[in-house]
């Protein structure tokens, strides 16, 4: 077996990695993702000339920071199991640089590492200072979860050497204020801007002669609301419309309607940002009447209720998806069921009423 010097205990090199990565700046940070992963490498140890290979598998945690930067600062605790030969094992940091922000994210990172080879023949085994290559593609599993398919390739550089070539995959979890990474493709480098004060970009007389007024609220000089008013002569100019972008991915997400006594008269939103509307309330002297909801989302209304003084009276759902109410539910004031109804013959009338 090669064999070379151990000089640095295990601890001070874990407690130096720790050190590096406490040092990136906690403002920045949003959020921690842990993760542990098994695969396959091969294994290899040289000295002056004459090399010694395994193959088995491996083991790896990661701990990174991330945020709303491309970059992540990491720890790593990776381990070999070789053929052949002792089990290696990796103390590292380094940084991690993310193509994108998408939920699907490919990355590339290095790392700054210390190995340790104990000899399976006595002696101090392989010990030394190196570096390691990486690069894969990571996947996130809805808000906390995720999994990262990925290789890495690394050395020591000194003599004895070891060198790696390892590929798997990890599972793992978010930690923190920034578990949500959806669609942040669209909007991760707006979000960056200061939303403490909105900005008005522009003011233009657009379609129908109505005056566009452009906010921008988080200072990224896109605009995030949109006011539509109509000029009066002798009074000051009526809101009729106002469209705001809630999540700030360039497609608007609420428009309301004004009457021209600046009630609000209809109010449509998209709660699941996919571009269609899923939910509108209709007002009626500044009160809303009725909503009509699709509640699973496919496109089509299939929720209705109705209001009184502000109190939801009745509703009425298409639970068939045919486009014909086939349940009733009427409430009292305190919102208690009186009594429902229902349609078995799909004809769109009430046939079963239940007291």
């Amino acid at each position: 077996m090669l064999k070379g010097p151990h000089t640095v205990s295990k601890g001070r090199i874990f407690a130096l990695t720790c050190a590096l990565v406490a040092g990136y700046s906690p403002d920045a940070l949003s959020a921690v993702e842990v993760g542990l992963g098994a695969g396959f490498s091969v294994t290899k140890a040289a000295q002056d000339g004459l090399s010694v290979s395994g193959k088995g598998v491996a083991y790896d945690v990661t701990v990174s920071w991330v945020n709303e930067s491309n970059f992540a600062p990491e720890l790593n605790l990776f381990e070999t199991r070789p053929s052949g030969l002792p089990k290696t094992n990796s103390f590292g940091a380094g940084l991690r640089y993310y193509f994108g922000q998408n939920t699907i994210r490919p990355f590339v990172a290095t790392h700054l590492h210390y190995a340790d080879a104990a000899s399976s023949q006595g002696g101090n085994g392989i010990t030394g200072f190196g570096a390691a290559a990486l690069a894969g593609v990571v996947a996130d599993i809805g808000e906390r979860f995720f999994v990262q398919l990925g290789g890495r390739y690394g050395t020591t550089l000194s003599s004895p050497s070891l060198s790696w070539l390892y590929t798997g995959a990890s599972l793992g979890m978010r930690f923190g204020e920034g578990v949500k990474r959806s669609n942040k493709s669209k909007s991760s480098k707006r979000r960056r801007g200061n939303t403490t004060e909105a900005s008005l970009l522009t003011e233009k007389i657009g379609a129908g002669g109505l005056i566009e007024q452009q906010i921008d609220l988080n200072k990224d000089e896109r605009p995030d609301v949109f006011n539509f008013y109509r000029a009066r002569k002798e009074t000051t100019r009526l809101l009729v419309r106002k469209e705001v972008d809630l999540n700030w991915d360039g497609k608007i997400d609420v428009r309301t309607w004004f009457t021209d006594s600046g009630e609000i008269e209809k109010e449509e939103m998209d709660g699941d940002f996919d571009s269609r509307v899923d939910w509108i309330d209709h007002y009626k002297g500044g009160r809303r009447v009725m909503s009509e909801i699709d509640s699973d989302y496919d496109g089509a209304m299939d929720l209705f209720k109705y209001y009184e003084n502000g109190k939801l009276r009745r509703k009425e759902r298409d639970s068939k998806g045919d486009g014909r109410i086939d349940f009733w539910e009427y409430l009292d004031e305190q919102g208690n069921v009186l009594r429902t109804g229902r349609d078995v013959d799909g004809d769109g009338v009430m046939d079963i009423r239940d007291e």
